[in-house]
């Protein structure tokens, strides 16, 4: 197996396919990982389906662009961008790759392939259900947790 090239982070750029549905008023997301691209479709607010295919170095381009002109949100409830970049963040936790993710009615499913060093690094393929308040959660403590980090080691 050959090692992929350094690419951002599941959290980022799930967080800019969260960024891109939203703009486009989307719900119902279904996306496949294949080699260097994203397969997304998604449901418009006028309930057509729109299908579109992201390739990883658009994703990479986007969130470095977004970067530099994020802005501190407010609200208690976390925005699918958020939503999605906690998935991302438990996929990478975990060592995943190769993801299939689709919403379904209370959260997310997620199916990954994971690699094993303790059996030969043998290909193990797992799934994940992850409840909308477990990603609500997930969200809240992750952005306590960079506000943290912002401040350094002498917060009080």
């Amino acid at each position: 197996m050959q090692a992929d090239p350094v690419r951002l982070p599941y959290q980022e750029l799930l967080r800019t396919i969260g960024q891109f549905v939203t703009e486009r008023d989307g719900n119902e997301i279904a996306l496949l990982e294949l080699p260097n691209r994203f397969l997304l479709r998604y449901r418009g607010l006028d309930g057509n389906v729109v299908a579109v295919e992201l390739r990883e170095s658009e994703l990479e381009q986007e969130s470095e662009t977004r970067e530099g002109s994020r802005k501190q949100r407010g609200g208690s409830g976390a925005s699918p961008a958020d939503a999605l970049r906690a998935v991302g963040a438990e996929l990478e936790r975990r060592e995943a790759y190769t993801i299939l993710l689709e919403t379904v009615d209370d959260g997310y499913f997620v199916s990954y392939q994971y690699s094993a060093p303790t059996q030969g690094f043998a290909l193990h393929k797992a799934v994940l259900f992850l409840s909308l308040d477990g990603v609500q959660e997930m969200s809240a403590a992750a952005r306590e947790s960079r506000k943290v980090s912002n401040f350094g080691l002498f917060r009080r």
